[in-house]
């Protein structure tokens, strides 16, 4: 069976074989042997789809809203906010508060469609905001709030013509607040923090998008003073403490695909999903990617190396628009059978971290793709052929986006499967 297995290499490495004048640096030791080139496009390339456990985060935007994904079901962001202090302040004993606002501020990240209202409660935190396991928040991640909201706010996402929108919040939160700080009941951001433990902005209903706000947003406490020419107007902001605020990012995955993907261990394979793979970022959803029996090359007489290995994922037709925007680049890991990810998939002597790229050529035929160089994931199997070694696809912005990715890999399609292509470089044969 072997012996057979053997010749049928060769057999498909010669039926693949084109003919190449372009120079290949393959090494000096290459010079005097008899080295012959291999173009092969033929092996199989398999997909599935897998979740994390959770994504410990970096908040660089606050996320609000949801929507319904035709594909993985009813995604969801809020966000939690610890707010700063600042002692010093212009409020004295007839000092009269007069509103409370939080202004949440556009950073032009939206997802799904804004020309649907979004409507939004503004809620109080009861719990200390901290990080529950380690130094870490995770997208998991909840915090107990009180049900009456400060604010009920409903409006038209315009991120890219607005900077800002301003949420008048309940006057006893702000009239509570300004008299502990005019009492001095408040004197540092130990007080303050254990009197007002943040603020969480959460979905009143369903929504269709998920607008992105800066962290640079904040509560602003507006008072009057008196002075000898009138009354006169003030502002505190208490701005937000970045590395105490963070996104809860969820998706429910019923009546979909992906409804059995429950934990870190489960798989949902493409073939089990009409041929479809997913990515989403902020849900840890990821695309995991496969050569099967790679390893098995080494059957073919002689010395080989691999000199590049290209791989093209196609995107599925219709899955994208304007609203549903693709990632111009994907990040791509190794990943373990376990599904734990061990490190960036690399390439070249300096090692540099691989990016899938974007190629929409022939977007108005629905021929768009992402393109990964993947020689260093086949050298890794075939330096360690008794470790299941895997793939992980996913957008860039992982931590901070709710951007998503459908790969379609129908073998029965010429476009739409994956397709990887394999220069290989045989020598010492005989």
């Amino acid at each position: 069976m072997k012996y057979f297995f053997r010749i049928l290499i060769v057999i498909l490495l010669v039926s693949c074989a084109e003919d190449d004048s372009t120079p290949l640096t393959i090494g000096e030791d290459w010079i005097e042997t008899d080295t012959k080139i291999y173009h092969i496009d033929t092996m199989k390339v398999t997909s599935s789809t897998i979740q994390l456990d959770s994504i410990n985060l970096d908040t660089k935007r606050l996320l609000t809203g949801s929507y319904l994904d035709e594909f993985l079901g009813i995604v969801s962001t809020k966000n939690y906010m610890q707010l700063d202090y600042s002692s010093y302040n212009d409020i004295n004993s007839d000092s009269r508060f007069d509103s409370i606002a939080l202004i949440l501020k556009h950073d032009k990240y939206y997802y799904n469609d804004t020309l649907s209202i979004q409507h939004l409660n503004v809620l109080e935190v009861i719990d200390d905001i901290k990080p529950i396991e380690d130094e870490y928040y995770y997208n998991t991640n909840n915090f107990a709030v009180n049900s009456s909201p400060l604010a009920t706010y409903s409006y038209f996402p315009e991120p890219y013509k607005n900077d800002s929108i301003h949420i008048r919040l309940n006057d006893n939160y702000g009239t509570k607040l300004f008299e502990d700080i005019r009492e001095n009941n408040i004197n540092d951001d130990q007080d303050f923090y254990e009197k007002y433990k943040g603020i969480s902005v959460d979905n009143a209903a369903s929504n269709a998008n998920i607008i992105g706000y800066s962290t640079e947003s904040l509560l602003r406490l507006y008072y009057t003073n008196k002075s000898e020419f009138g009354d006169e107007e003030f502002e505190k902001d208490f701005p937000l403490t970045v590395q105490n605020s963070f996104n809860n990012m969820s998706v429910d995955k019923t009546n979909t695909f992906l409804s059995g993907l429950n934990n870190v261990k489960d798989e949902i394979l493409s073939e089990d999903a009409e041929n479809l793979a997913f990515s989403q970022a902020g849900t840890g959803i990821l695309t995991k990617i496969d050569v099967p029996h790679f390893e098995r090359i080494h059957d073919i007489p002689g010395e080989g190396t691999i000199v590049k290995a290209n791989l093209k994922l196609p995107v599925k037709a219709r899955s994208f628009d304007d609203n549903l925007q693709l990632s111009d680049s994907l990040k791509v890991v190794i990943v373990r059978n376990d599904h734990l990810i061990l490190q960036d998939l690399t390439s070249g002597k300096d090692e540099i971290p691989v990016y899938g790229i974007l190629n929409q050529k022939d977007s108005e035929f629905n021929n768009v793709y992402y393109e990964f160089d993947i020689t260093k994931f086949l050298e890794l199997k075939l330096d360690e052929p008794f470790t299941n070694y895997y793939i992980g696809i996913f957008p860039v912005d992982f931590l901070n986006s709710i951007d998503r990715i459908v790969f379609e890999n129908d073998p029965n399609s010429e476009n739409q499967k994956f397709l990887l292509e394999l220069t290989y470089a045989l020598y010492d044969d005989e």
